[in-house]
């Protein structure tokens, strides 16, 4: 089969970063009730969801107007258990929609006391979507004790503020079949405005989030999160820009990317921190391994590649579960997320507690296979 026609017969969203993720709404209301996985780790998970307002950026970049950037944040947190019969909404601000998921993190509920304090991982998810997709992973590496942070941004995903209001995500950071299917130092290009305005965004969210750790009104999050090592998991356009936050922030220690290609600086530039890029089988190598490779080729810390048999794109979100009709994956979409969770759990750990990451016991499981690992950089091999 030639590199073309495998291209003709998959999702563009999986060679270029970007997901423009669908499937539609209209399902929602055919929908019987569905229930999210339950989290494996020993808390029980609660969720906060804030509008914070970045005075010093506009709403969109050039925009004539005077409007100011208007992020939504969700953070999952290990949290004390709650009544069985406490409100467990999937997505808080959905105004109805989506009332056939229950979800497993109960909205402000106390801060677990035996958490102590929780590292902080960032989750950027892929163009188009509400970080909301991403609900099962967050909740089960919550549920291991961490603080998962995850924005809704203008312009890059789907946002829903309390008001109501809705911002679609822009056709600006859609690409052309042309531009993917051209040298990928387009592609490159091309992303560069989205990567730039979700870097803003995610910076000035950590900033606001440590502050509220610092000292928040209710104290819920005071002196409990933990920002000295930071991790980051990204999601197709996510992957982008979670590899351009690992670059430029120093308390980033460990990057993952599920089918992210990072910016060629941050990939390039001899990542110090530990990283692990993960893809699909359905992902057509010869288009797409030379670029996610790049971060391992030119590595300065330990650094693991592995390819997830019988996975699609969007395995490893929530939408499988939700709309089963609208994918065809080999894995089992429950499967595919409990994997999912705990290759993070496993990597993040490891690198939080500087040992190595347990990757070939990972490898025991069908599918689950090692593109290329390394606990050195490349001139120490």
């Amino acid at each position: 089969m030639t590199i073309m026609t495998r291209l003709m017969m998959m999702p563009f969203l999986a060679l270029t970063s970007l997901a423009p993720c669908g499937p539609a709404v209209a399902q929602e209301s055919e929908q019987e009730t569905v229930e999210l996985p339950a989290p494996a780790g020993q808390f029980a998970v609660g969720s906060y969801v804030w509008r914070w307002i970045d005075e010093e950026r506009p709403l969109d970049r050039g925009a004539a107007d005077k409007r100011r950037r208007e992020i939504m944040a969700q953070l999952w947190f290990p949290a004390e258990p709650q009544p069985v019969d406490a409100k467990r909404p999937y997505r808080p601000l959905a105004k109805g929609r989506f009332n056939f998921v229950v979800a497993n993190a109960t909205p402000g509920a106390p801060f677990a006391e035996d958490a102590g304090k929780a590292r902080v991982i960032v989750l950027c998810p892929g163009r188009g979507v509400s970080a909301g997709y991403n609900s099962v992973v967050a909740e089960g590496l919550a549920s291991q004790g961490y603080a998962v942070l995850a924005l809704d941004s203008p312009g890059l995903g789907y946002v829903e503020y309390p008001d109501g209001r809705v911002d679609d995500t822009s056709g600006e950071f859609q690409p052309s079949f042309e531009l993917i299917t051209g040298p990928y130092e387009k592609v490159d290009e091309f992303f560069e405005p989205a990567v730039e305005l979700g870097l803003a965004d995610y910076r000035f969210a950590l900033d606001t989030l440590k502050e509220i750790g610092r000292k928040d009104a209710g104290g819920r999050f005071t002196g409990r999160l933990d920002f000295s090592k930071i991790g980051v998991y990204g999601h197709s356009l996510g992957g982008r820009i979670c590899g351009s936050l690992a670059q430029v922030d120093r308390r980033v220690a460990a990057f993952a990317a599920m089918e992210g290609v990072a910016p060629p600086e941050a990939r390039r530039g001899g990542y110090r921190g530990a990283s692990l890029m993960l893809y699909s089988s359905e992902l057509p190598e010869e288009m797409a391994l030379p670029n996610i490779r790049e971060i391992f080729d030119f590595r300065k810390g330990a650094s693991t590649i592995l390819r997830l048999e019988g996975f699609g794109h969007n395995s490893v979100t929530d939408r499988p579960i939700l709309f089963p009709d609208s994918f065809n994956y080999s894995v089992e979409p429950e499967r595919a997320l409990r994997l999912t969770i705990r290759i993070l759990t496993e990597f993040f750990g490891a690198t939080f507690d500087d040992r190595p990451f347990p990757v070939e016991k990972l490898a025991e499981e069908p599918e689950i296979t090692i593109v290329e690992t390394s606990l050195t950089p490349p001139n120490d091999d």
